[in-house]
């Protein structure tokens, strides 16, 4: 993309500002994991990863070692068509489980859920031991699965990832003529 994916304009908004607003709504408990600077005009605490180049694993464990709540809910800065109502409903439903992960037609989006502080000891084994890989994580983890084909208005548009400026052309709302 060329330069940090949170940070890239989308439909009038940095992509992350799609993201910090839904969340808003639900707590003010919000912080930011990013390596790249930027970030701290949003107006939310920002922290690098502990362990570097572990990708998403690495990022979830840096998130739980920085918060002071049991549960807390992961967002993936690149989705920004995710609905308010899953994250309120994801957050409503986090029991005793690990984790609390979406999954449609056996496709499961783990940065979109609700991690207990207390895995973060079996994400810092794993990444110790280099095996990063979300859906690994998630498998010697308690997780939790919420069929999305629940929810009467689900569309797998819900977990579009902007990874590339086609997908950013594709998914702009265009201005009527």
């Amino acid at each position: 993309m060329g330069k940090d994916k949170g940070l890239i304009e989308f439909n009038g908004k940095p992509l992350i500002e799609h993201i910090t607003e839904k969340v808003r709504l639900i707590t003010d408990s919000v912080f930011i994991i990013t390596n790249q600077p930027g970030y701290d005009r949003f107006g939310f605490p920002c922290f690098p990863d502990i362990k570097k180049d572990c990708g998403p694993i690495g990022g979830i464990f840096t998130g739980l070692h920085h918060s002071s709540t049991l549960k807390n809910l992961v967002l993936s800065c690149d989705t920004p068509f995710i609905p308010h109502h899953l994250i309120k409903h994801l957050v409503e439903q986090s029991g005793v489980e690990d984790a609390l992960v979406p999954r449609y037609d056996e496709k499961t989006e783990p940065l979109c859920g609700v991690y207990d502080r207390n895995c973060k000891e079996t994400l810092k084994m794993l990444i110790d031991e280099r095996e990063l890989k979300l859906q690994n994580a998630l498998e010697k983890l308690n997780t939790r699965f919420l069929d999305l084909h629940r929810f009467d208005d689900f569309d797998k548009r819900w977990f579009a990832n902007i990874n590339t400026p086609d997908e950013l052309e594709k998914y702009q709302i265009k201005p009527k003529d």
